[in-house]
């Protein structure tokens, strides 16, 4: 697990020194303990060693004077703070700037409700705060770590189990267990990351919103129309928003902008969702069959492209003729650019020929990637046009080429 998860480890420790505070940000069961136990033992260990305090998983601090305590023995020398759990800290902002006046120390830190305490820490510590992303295994790190080659019932394994590690355990049959043991690890997210930590007049309607979602990810959905949708006469459309808002500050879904790529500006208003992880999302996805396979080739896709460093939305832009075609991501990420489109298992060959031209209507020289899982018909890997034909599962393992 270590070597999957070595070049998280280096970025921590490669950190500017003006970042202080690091926070290991990631959707629950992630990988984040591990990770930071890790860095804990990395840094012990280094030339020369830095002194590190790890306050582990499971720890009995309650309050910012007891961390200050426990953070006693920093010293003068290079030194580090580890904290797990540092949700749990009541005045938890005050304890850190109290450490950072007194000492030269960096703290790492990893916690409940991960979105949350990131923009908590941002709001306070602005500059000096580095956020380090959690990601569920990419499906490469997923085969690595389990010792498999690449195979279309692999990828639909791991489409439908996720990259949490803790998905490891899961058996590999029947399907029906997986299944249930899936919504058993939701039923449990539920109720530990969002309703204990939220005062909800309908918690009842919570599922039903996520499922809402994960059978519409991708598409620009108003509070209203999610209220109409559930047919639920006691939540207001501001209801909806608020577990919206639980849900992503928990970090089970992430938002993703939408820009005009015609007018070349973001759209303010429009956003649509995706799910921090695939099994999580397989877990409230419903009816099964193409539509599903699609949404979840599409979410681990998003998963990748962020894992990567890319900062991703969605694209629209003018085709002629009054009418508007999507591009399924639009990625940023220090100065360059790719497009990547997809096209769904049972498109037909106009849609593909639609999407096709979607991309070419890009009028720009960034690289561009049409997701076919049915491949290049020509078997060319690139098209005359420039556009890039690859399979979405190729993509996943081998990442953007330049």
């Amino acid at each position: 697990m270590i070597t999957l998860r070595k070049t998280l480890i280096e970025k921590v420790l490669s950190a500017p020194e003006s970042k202080r505070i690091l926070f290991l940000e990631g959707v629950h069961r992630s990988g984040k303990s591990f990770c930071l136990s890790s860095i804990v033992r990395e840094l012990r260990s280094s030339t020369p060693p830095v002194h590190a305090i790890h306050i582990g998983k499971g720890h009995d601090l309650r309050r910012g004077e007891e961390l200050l305590d426990a953070s006693r023995g920093l010293g003068v020398g290079p030194s580090a703070l580890c904290v797990d759990d540092a949700h749990r800290i009541e005045g938890l902002m005050e304890a850190l700037e109290t450490l950072l006046s007194g000492h030269e120390c960096r703290i790492i830190l990893t916690g409940s409700r991960p979105t949350a305490l990131a923009e908590t820490l941002e709001r306070r510590f602005a500059e000096k705060l580095q956020r380090v992303p959690v990601m569920p295994l990419s499906y490469g790190e997923w085969l690595e770590a389990l010792q498999r080659r690449d195979s279309s019932e692999d990828f639909t394994r791991y489409l439908r189990q996720g990259g949490l590690p803790d998905s490891w355990l899961f058996p590999e049959d029947p399907e029906r267990s997986l299944g249930d043991l899936t919504a058993m690890r939701v039923d449990s997210f539920l109720l530990r990351e969002i309703v204990e930590g939220g005062s909800f007049r309908h918690p009842a309607a919570l599922r039903p919103l996520l499922t809402l979602l994960a059978n519409h990810m991708g598409e620009i959905l108003s509070a209203r129309q999610i209220r109409d949708a559930l047919g639920e006469k006691a939540l207001s459309a501001q209801s909806v928003l608020e577990y919206q808002e639980a849900a992503r500050l928990s970090g089970l879904i992430i938002p993703a902008g939408v820009e005009d790529l015609t007018a070349g500006r973001e759209l303010q208003s429009a956003q649509v969702w995706y799910f921090a992880d695939g099994g999580l999302l397989s877990a409230f996805a419903a009816g099964g069959g193409i539509a599903e396979r699609d949404r979840l080739v599409r979410n681990c896709l998003f998963l990748a492209l962020r894992g990567a460093g890319w900062t991703v939305k969605q694209g629209r832009i003018d085709t002629g003729r009054d009418r508007r075609e999507e591009i399924t991501f639009v990625c940023d990420k220090e100065g360059s650019r790719i497009y990547v489109q997809t096209v769904g298992n049972g498109a037909s060959s106009a849609e593909r020929a639609r999407k096709h031209q979607a991309l070419l209507s890009v009028r720009d020289a960034w690289p561009k990637y049409l997701m076919d899982p049915s491949g290049p018909e020509d078997g060319r890997e690139v098209s005359a046009d420039g556009v890039r034909l690859i399979i979405p599962r190729d993509f996943l393992r081998e990442g953007p080429k330049a």
